[in-house]
Parts: structure tokens; C-alpha cells; sequence
């Protein structure tokens, strides 16, 4: 009996070696950069959850932050960071992905409550970018941060450190300081450009 507790045991800490005990979380609010639009993801039902997203524009008048439009995610999820234009027209979900499972958790743009574009992380990443990149047991730490200025949405990657998000996640592999990409989003024609440093 001593013998089946402790293969019991060593099975279970050699799986949670190898994985995340909790899936990363996702964003549930933003602000603009100019702080006229709001964006919040509410989560409705169970035991399937429906994610509700909502934009919010600050109306002087009442003084106070009123709904403007709300849509359900039907083709996606509320990734790790999330951002709303000034004009309240573009929210963007970018997600730094599972790595083992689902890998296609890259970037979502929604213009006007519809699904307008949608990149996988592979459609912006190299396999050696890929490999330079933070992991821990379920997710790629490809993305470090953002912002949506004057129409368009900035990235830079990857991540210079796993995210804190408590003990529950195992690093895996830290990040390849020679890596490093950035991101420009046109959002009203929907067009990337991508721009990888020289080397230092």
C-alpha cells in the first residue's frame, strides 16, 4: 500500500512539473490611451460560460461611462491583454498562447463588434522567434506589451520575464535575449508590418 501512495504521489508531481496548474488569465477591461473608452468582458452562464465584451464611452454630460455596444465572443476568447481604440471602433485581444494544445492564440481584432481580422501566433512568428520565446509548461510568452495610438496597434515581444501570475505556473525556459520583434497594426485597413531589430 506504501509503495502504490508513493507512485501515486511522484505521478502527480511529475505531471505538475510539466504543466500549468491554472490557465493564464485573461484581460477583462482597458481603457483607451486617450481615456474616452472603456472595454469590459463579462462572463455570463454556466456551466459553459459566454464572454460578453462592452464598450463604454464617457459621456461629460452625465459624467459617467455609458454602453455604447456589446457583442459576444463567438469565434474566439478574451486573450491575456486586450485594447480599445479612442474612437471605441476597434477592440483587440492578444494572447500569449498555450503552447501545448492550442497554439493559435495570437491576435483578434473586432471592428465595429465583428470579427474583422485574425492572426495565429505561427502567421507572426518565426520558428526561431518561436524558440526564443518564454515558456512555461502551457503557455509562450511571445508578448511583452501594447498600445493602440493614432489608429494603430503597437506590439513588442517577446517577453522579457514569465508574467506574474502566482506559483501556479512552472517555468520552463526563459527567453533568448537575442530575440526581439515589433508590431504595427493598421486597424482601419487591417495590414501588419513587422520590424526585428539588428542584432546588437
Amino acid at each position: 500500500m506504501k509503495s502504490f501512495r508513493l507512485l501515486l504521489i511522484l505521478s502527480l508531481i511529475t505531471s505538475a512539473a510539466f504543466a500549468d496548474f491554472f490557465p493564464p488569465p485573461a484581460a477583462l477591461f482597458a481603457a483607451s490611451a486617450d481615456g474616452t473608452k472603456v472595454v469590459r468582458v463579462s462572463r455570463e452562464g454556466a456551466p459553459k460560460q459566454t464572454e460578453r465584451v462592452t464598450v463604454y464611452a464617457f459621456n461629460k454630460a452625465k459624467d459617467a461611462y455609458l454602453a455604447v455596444r456589446s457583442f459576444v465572443l463567438t469565434d474566439a476568447h478574451a486573450g491575456e491583454f486586450m485594447f480599445v481604440s479612442d474612437d471605441g471602433r476597434h477592440v483587440v485581444f492578444a494572447g500569449i498562447g498555450a503552447y501545448m494544445g492550442e497554439r493559435g492564440l495570437g491576435v483578434w481584432i473586432f471592428t465595429d463588434g465583428k470579427l474583422a481580422k485574425r492572426w495565429k501566433i505561427e502567421d507572426l512568428l518565426t520558428a526561431t522567434e518561436i524558440e526564443g520565446c518564454a515558456r512555461t509548461g502551457a503557455t509562450l510568452q511571445w508578448l511583452e506589451q501594447g498600445t493602440i495610438l493614432d489608429g494603430a496597434l503597437y506590439l513588442h515581444g517577446p517577453a522579457r520575464g514569465i508574467r506574474g501570475w502566482g506559483s501556479s505556473f512552472t517555468v520552463m525556459r526563459g527567453h533568448d535575449a537575442s530575440v526581439s520583434y515589433n508590431f504595427v497594426f493598421d486597424l482601419s485597413k487591417l495590414e501588419l508590418k513587422k520590424t526585428v531589430p539588428e542584432p546588437r
